[in-house]
């Protein structure tokens, strides 16, 4: 059978005809191309997912919170009052309410978003990201894992009575080093050190 092909060759039908095939113009430039994804985070998700969602929405191109502070995304802007105590619990542990550079909490939000992110830099580097519905958090901002959503059952909301008179009871004590003494509880694979019995008789007031 002979192929039918167009009188001046502009190309063959698949169809039989004599009529070139049909092909799309390529335009020169396409806008905002790539693949737009929706995703609603909730607590249902994997926490290691989520969390890594979030950093790579607001920068894609360096690790939030360890390479960068620069947001990207989001219209974050820097929040100068006193987070919350729980977010400087989940930050800092017992060291709450202690003040100093060392224990300060940043704190950025996005109106936007509807999102707060926190970091607080102890050398592992603690982000906190918070969402009137959720809260989720990783104790070492450099890993892509260790993310962990906070609600019942988190170590920062089964505190034992006197937690914040931790410090003042480790340093007198001698023990806070020897004792191996943890200012942060148990919370997305990390385990606590282990707390003499004295310790934390004295935390009790027992």
């Amino acid at each position: 059978m002979d192929k039918d092909v167009s009188p001046d060759g502009a190309g063959l039908s698949p169809f039989g005809s004599n009529q070139p095939a049909a092909v799309s113009p390529v335009p020169a430039s396409i806008p905002d191309a790539g693949l737009r994804i929706a995703i609603t985070i909730t607590p249902d998700m994997d926490a290691n997912a989520a969390g890594e969602l979030i950093l790579t929405f607001i920068n894609d191109r360096e690790r939030w919170g360890y390479m960068t502070h620069e947001f990207m995304r989001g219209d974050f802007r820097e929040v100068t009052a006193l987070p919350s105590l729980e977010v400087r619990t989940i930050c800092c542990g017992y060291w709450a309410n202690s003040p100093g550079e060392d224990y300060k909490v940043n704190w950025w939000h996005s109106d936007a978003l509807g999102l707060d992110i926190y970091l607080h830099w102890d050398g592992d580097g603690t982000i906190v990201i918070q969402h009137a519905d959720w809260t989720l958090e990783n104790g070492d901002c450099k890993k892509s894992y260790g993310w962990g959503w906070v609600g019942d059952g988190h170590w920062s909301r089964d505190l034992p009575p006197n937690y914040y008179a931790h410090p003042a009871i480790a340093i007198e004590a001698g023990t806070a080093e020897t004792e191996g003494l943890s200012p942060k509880g148990e919370s997305a694979g990390r385990e606590a050190s282990p707390v003499s019995s004295s310790i934390r008789s004295a935390m009790e007031g027992e």
